[in-house]
């Protein structure tokens, strides 16, 4: 922007001297005067900007060092409590927890290796050592870096976890009891990153020997010419790249802080989340970071995928969220939204969002793929038993929050480590399936992947909590599919998909028919739904509807949990996930037709199996298709519905297509004696559950009636008495004269 006004300035100053050698001599020296004056205007601009540009970046920061105490030693509990497993190693693009402030970015996560380098962002920091990361050849990789000690490290226990709570959040990564490689004295340290300051401070532990004999670095860089370099022996800092290495250990609680400047710079806004709202609609919202007061506004820009940035549809909005209307269904549209903090200050554009606008959109029960919505929860974390959840394992509901690096330029979820992950490509599908499944069920125009592609101990979840309305919907109806690696580890160490619906106190509602647990060992042993990947060991299920009948919990609010694993033994290449999809729909049995004599197909929900059979003969079967073709009459059609995975999980329907006169809506709660039986409708009723009777009336096929049969308790007990000779006993209607047992 200011290289635009120094432009303009300079042309109005070349045109005041052009003007001046044409003005009579009087005028012409004060015209003159006039266009020195502009040109020292554009002197002085071009020289501020300069000077802004010397101090900004990394020499911007104040750096501080001192020698502390054990209580700038920070042991919070681990959110990771094992990044790697081995030497020359790097760990997966893992979740910050809050965040981070760093030379005017707003980083949310990062990957850090063996060898003491810490990258910030969504890319993997390379494995690789130098001893020189500073140097001319390679300060320019891994950035945005930090480095405590960039050497050839050997050393396994790497570990972060957050201390505090927000908005004064502490992220501390721990290198505990390492050597430098070919060494016998091993040391600790830490990086420790402030959210409320956006401070970086580096503390040391002890070392047997302050020389080790052997060299590193020590610093921060965001590119080739944006370093900050430590000098361990004098503690002093210098700003550009270099080779000179020390072999001086800085001394036990010795810090390096770096600060930046209280004047933040206008930063993009991050974590887009996008929803359908309505059919031609979409709800966007993001975060900004909130040490930013000079934030004014935000720019919107949004097109179908392809469009040229800066020739799309630009909305200005004051806050999030904001609603987008007017959209093509059937459309996948890219969002980028910008902060724009003063005229002359504008931040980047945010990474896009891709978004494909269903044309089937339906909300009755829950939007599943809102993440970050009302009464949905997304939580993660790692484990290395399913069976014992520790503190350094805590298990996949640990944290809270969505573990989401975002897409790439594609519209592809390309990082390893995401994972709560919202697909809308339609056709789009899975690598490591060899590109066999598809990422969104057929039927379908979104799903979510939950788990990513990597190990390391990894465990994640999502939960729904729904307040049950069978006025609206009374199946649940989950399509799923996963792709395993199989390690061959025990059970409880295997990749692993798990599903359960919990009542308000967190139990089990139906051990039986509201779960499913499955993991690889299953998907290697039994062929049913399960294909070889794209390489030995990796399986996938395809597509399989699991519907779950709501009716018994009328009123009630349940959660929907589902949680995926990888492998508990840490390998990054033994990986676990699933994709799933969420609908409610009515249990409902559906009539092409509603003339009598006509022939119609009746359709019952999807996903279940099916056996229909009549009123007349219940033994034999007519279908076990979801659907099947019959003349309208009087006949009473019935389907018994069972669920995939669990045969003895089951309803049963009705159909009597019979003109009932005005639209019926209620529910029946009656009650029968032990042997009896309850008729309604010509449907017997014999056993305690739900019934749903679906009833044609002259104004269309809707009529409903839920019952609630209760079979009560026999009663028995036994009553003793005593009469005088001649006397009598009266009970019940009853009078008895004689002795005896009655």
């Amino acid at each position: 922007m200011k290289e635009d006004i120094t432009r303009q300035i300079t042309l109005v100053s070349a045109l005041l001297v052009a003007v001046c050698h044409k003005l009579p001599p009087r005028h012409g020296v004060r015209c003159r005067i006039l266009s020195v004056v502009v040109a020292l205007m554009v002197a002085m601009f071009v020289e501020s900007d300069v000077l802004a540009q010397q101090t900004s970046g990394l020499q911007s920061y104040t750096y501080s060092t001192g020698v502390g105490t054990a209580t700038g030693w920070l042991n919070p509990t681990p959110t990771y409590p094992s990044l790697v497993t081995g030497d020359d190693q790097s760990s997966a693009v893992c979740n910050l927890g809050f965040p981070f402030y760093f030379n005017g970015g707003i980083y949310t996560s990062f990957s850090v290796n063996t060898n003491g380098t810490l990258r910030l962002g969504n890319s993997n920091v390379s494995s690789s050592y130098y001893t020189s990361p500073f140097s001319s050849s390679y300060a320019s990789q891994n950035v945005p870096k930090i480095v405590a000690v960039g050497a050839d490290l050997y050393g396994t226990s790497l570990y972060y976890g957050v201390d505090g709570t927000a908005p004064n959040r502490v992220g501390v990564f721990t290198f505990e009891g390492y050597p430098y490689s070919g060494s016998a004295y091993t040391f600790s340290f830490q990086v420790q990153l402030y959210e409320n300051t956006g401070e970086i401070r580096m503390v040391y532990g002890s070392c047997a020997y302050l020389a080790l004999n052997r060299v590193f670095q020590v610093g921060i860089s965001t590119s080739a010419s944006d370093v900050v370099l430590v000098d361990q022996t004098s503690h002093t800092v210098s700003y550009s790249p270099s080779n000179a290495v020390d072999d001086t250990w800085p001394g036990q609680y010795r810090y390096y802080s770096f600060v930046p400047s209280s004047s933040i710079l206008c930063t993009y806004p991050y974590n887009l989340s996008i929803t359908q709202n309505g059919s031609n609609a979409v709800s966007l919202d993001w975060q900004y970071y909130s040490r930013q007061s000079s934030q004014i506004s935000f720019l919107v820009e949004y097109g179908p995928t392809g469009f040229t940035q800066g020739s799309g549809t630009q909305i200005s909005v004051a806050s999030p969220p904001v609603v987008i209307n007017g959209l093509q269904q059937d459309t996948e549209y890219v969002f980028y939204v910008r902060s724009v903090c003063d005229i002359y200050d504008t931040s980047d554009y945010s990474r896009s969002s891709r978004y494909y606008i269903c044309s089937n959109y339906s909300n009755t029960c829950l939007d599943f793929a809102a993440l970050t919505g009302s009464g949905v929860t997304c939580t993660y974390g790692t484990y290395n038993n399913y069976n014992n959840y520790t503190s350094s394992y805590p298990g996949p509901f640990a944290s809270t929050g969505v573990v989401d690096y975002g897409q790439n330029a594609y519209g592809d979820y390309s990082n390893p480590g995401s994972r709560h992950t919202v697909h809308t490509r339609v056709g789009e599908t899975d690598s490591c399936s060899g590109w066999q499944l598809s990422k969104i069920p057929p039927g379908e125009c979104k799903s979510v992947r939950l788990g990513c592609i990597y190990g390391a101990y990894f465990c994640q979840a999502v939960s729904y909590d729904i307040t049950v309305d069978t006025n609206m919907s009374d199946i649940l109806l989950l399509k799923y599919a996963c792709v395993f690696y199989n390690p061959s580890h025990p059970d409880h160490q295997q990749p692993r998909f798990v599903l359960e619906v919990l009542d308000s106190a967190g139990n089990m509602v139906d051990a039986s028919c509201g779960s499913a647990d499955f993991n690889s060992s299953d998907a290697s042993s039994d062929t049913s739904g399960w294909h070889p990947g794209i390489s030995s060991g990796i399986y996938w299920k395809d597509w399989t509807p699991v519907g779950l009948y709501l009716a018994a919990y009328q009123g009630q609010t349940i959660k929907v949990r589902l949680s995926s694993f990888a492998c508990g033994q840490g390998a990054t290449t033994h990986f676990g996930y699933a994709y799933y999809a969420l609908s409610c729909t009515k249990a409902k049995i559906r009539s092409s037709s509603c003339t009598m004599g006509e022939q119609a197909t009746l359709s019952a929900p999807l996903g279940f199996n099916y056996r229909w059979y009549t009123s007349t003969d219940t033994t034999v079967t007519l279908s076990t298709n979801r659907q099947v073709n019959v003349i309208l009459d009087s006949t009473i059609y019935y389907c018994d519905v069972s669920f995939i995975d669990a045969p003895n999980c089951k309803f049963r329907m009705m159909y009597n297509h019979i003109v009932a006169g005005d639209t019926i809506r209620d529910t029946l709660r009656t009650a029968i004696c032990p042997g009896g039986s309850f008729v309604q409708n010509g449907d017997t009723m014999t056993a305690a559950g739900w019934y749903r009777q679906e009833l044609i009336t002259t104004s269309g096929c809707d009529s409903l009636l839920y019952i609630n049969l209760t079979v009560n308790d026999t009663l028995r007990d036994t009553i003793r008495r005593t009469i005088c000779a001649g006397g009598s006993f009266d009970t019940n209607g009853h009078q008895y004269t004689l002795q005896g047992m009655y």
